[in-house]
């Protein structure tokens, strides 16, 4: 994948308040998690995770990587290499910062060489997003009524009311919320 066109993707998944949804048995790897990882919303001063993934689904990290082709080069053009990655990992750490991920995961990112992958296990994914298990797994999997009352119910319990804006929000089409 394209991490700085991923990053445009996830900038405008956050600014349009998109949830994000890994159903079972996806994957999404590399560049695809940055765009994952922006599922959020901050409502009312509030953050808010908007990511959903099934347990079997898998998400990918690897450290990014620039290719260039081998030649010499200038002192200017390694100095605008440096200034890209600089600016990309900045934009990744910010995404990370602003989705309020767990930094250990930004660490494994960078600790995986590009032509391997890091992927989450189900604990770290339960860190970031809402997890919805297999039958039998020892969880179970919500209609979408029911992932939109556990969403309610997560807000109540942890600002004493509901809100009944929050839902008509979150309920913004029969696929998607």
């Amino acid at each position: 994948g394209n991490l700085v066109e991923a990053l445009k993707i996830a900038e405008f998944v956050q600014a349009h308040n998109i949830t994000t949804l890994l159903p079972a048995g996806a994957r999404c790897e590399s560049a695809c998690s940055m765009i994952f990882l922006s599922g959020y919303t901050t409502y009312e001063g509030v953050f808010h995770p908007r990511r959903y993934a099934h347990d079997t689904a898998r998400l990918g990290l690897h450290t990014p990587y620039l290719t260039l082709p081998p030649r010499d080069y200038s002192a200017a053009e390694v100095d605008k290499v440096q200034r890209i990655i600089n600016t990309t990992l900045n934009n990744v750490v910010e995404l990370f910062s602003a989705a309020n991920l767990d930094l250990s995961i930004l660490k494994e990112m960078y600790e995986t060489p590009a032509s391997g992958m890091y992927y989450l296990t189900i604990p770290e994914m339960e860190s970031i997003a809402t997890v919805f298990h297999s039958a039998g797994a020892g969880g179970f999997a919500p209609s979408r009524a029911q992932a939109l009352t556990l969403c309610a119910e997560d807000f109540k319990a942890r600002y004493g009311r509901y809100e009944p804006q929050l839902l008509r929000r979150m309920a913004s089409g029969r696929d998607v919320f």
